[in-house]
């Protein structure tokens, strides 16, 4: 991580920090977080999202639009790797960066012994059209439907207990069901500003 933003430093300055930063041990703690607002259907998102990097100067204006998700995968080196891959892997890249409007991941190939063989950036909105007609595989549509349906869901049942009531929201795979328990009046983790605004 640079202290500075890249672009107010000289290629000197960059790689000398970058140099530095080379021989120190990677901070897993560390990271940069993004508040963002969507709409799916008729629900409003207020979501928060850890971002891996930024291609350039970040804008004043829609940020996310800068981001990329870096991440690892093995090789594709059979059939049924890469049908594993599309099925699982892909469907997850797209939900993380679809709702965080992160328009590419960067996805590194890795042969079994960890070694980087192969790095390739990958549009967000291309990858429902990757697996689009293959058996078993995910649709983009299904998913958002899914989400809103949840959504819904999740409007409909909790509906008292004010700001300090708490949830606990789970998925069973197995039942194909959404469950909701309510956890009781616990302290919020809303700020107080954000509660005060609420009552304007």
């Amino acid at each position: 991580m640079v202290d500075e933003p890249p672009e107010t430093l000289s290629r000197e300055q960059l790689d000398e920090q970058l140099a530095k930063q080379a021989c120190e041990v990677v901070n897993t703690h560390s990271e940069y977080c993004t508040v963002f607002r969507t709409q799916l259907g008729p629900h409003s998102i207020i979501s928060g999202a850890e971002v891996d990097c930024i291609d350039r100067a970040k804008p004043h204006e829609f940020p996310n639009r800068s981001y990329r998700e870096l991440k690892t995968s093995r090789c594709l080196d059979s059939e049924k790797a890469r049908n594993s891959f599309e099925r699982f892997k892909l469907l997850k890249f797209w939900a993380q960066s679809f709702i965080a409007g992160i328009p590419v991941v960067t996805v590194g190939f890795r042969d079994d012994e960890g070694r980087l063989k192969e790095v390739q950036d990958i549009r967000t909105q291309d990858m429902p059209r990757m697996v689009r007609g293959k058996p078993r595989m995910w649709e983009a549509n299904v998913c958002m439907n899914f989400a809103n349906q949840v959504l819904q869901f999740i409007k409909d049942n909790v509906t008292d207990g004010g700001l300090d009531a708490q949830y606990r929201i789970e998925y069973s795979p197995e039942e194909a069901q959404v469950q909701i328990y309510s956890l009781g009046k616990r302290p919020s983790f809303l700020t107080a500003e954000y509660i005060k605004s609420l009552s304007k």
